[in-house]
């Protein structure tokens, strides 16, 4: 009977041990846009959903998670721990942000000023761009790309290696 009972326990404690490890990180950031008028971003695995705000400011929800080689003998291969975090820089009137971990995909829902520009290189993944009037330019090497523009005579490129790129007036 306690052997049963103990290798329940230990069949209860892996399971936890495993979805602790396997836990999504989540970082939130703002940023002031004095003096700012366009966002650059180099990522390369995720998704990110841009879209134009409310208010004064760049306000950044990043959901990282741990694509490495889980498995049951090795649980704890993660590269993702507290001080896993994009890097951001001024670089004239932009924010550049990035990320590049190895085996970490990132989910970025980040809202922007409306008339903000917007540059973004990225290896693979998603990008939905919404209500901004700015210039967009997108160079994705695999995955989608859509555009829902606001009024404006700017322009947009996308470049997709392999995928699809869609536009729409909003």
């Amino acid at each position: 009977m306690l052997t049963k009972k103990a290798a329940a326990f230990a069949l209860i404690l892996a399971f936890t041990i495993s979805s602790f490890a396997c836990a999504d990180e989540i970082r939130h950031h703002e940023f002031s846009v004095d003096g700012l008028d366009s966002l650059q971003m180099s990522v390369n695995v995720g998704s990110i959903k841009i879209h134009a705000g409310q208010n004064d400011s760049i306000s950044v929800h990043l959901t990282l998670e741990n694509v490495g080689d889980d498995n049951w003998f090795n649980f704890n291969n993660s590269n993702l721990d507290a001080n896993t975090d994009l890097e951001s820089s001024i670089r004239g009137s932009a924010l550049y942000l990035r990320f590049d971990e190895d085996d970490i995909k990132t989910t970025w829902e980040i809202s922007v000023p409306e008339h903000f520009s917007t540059e973004i290189d990225m290896a693979v993944g998603a990008v939905e761009i919404s209500g901004l009037t700015g210039d967009q330019e997108i160079d994705l090497a695999v995955g989608s790309s859509s555009f829902a523009r606001g009024e404006g005579d700017s322009y947009i490129k996308a470049t997709v290696n392999v995928g699809e790129a869609s536009f729409r007036a909003q």
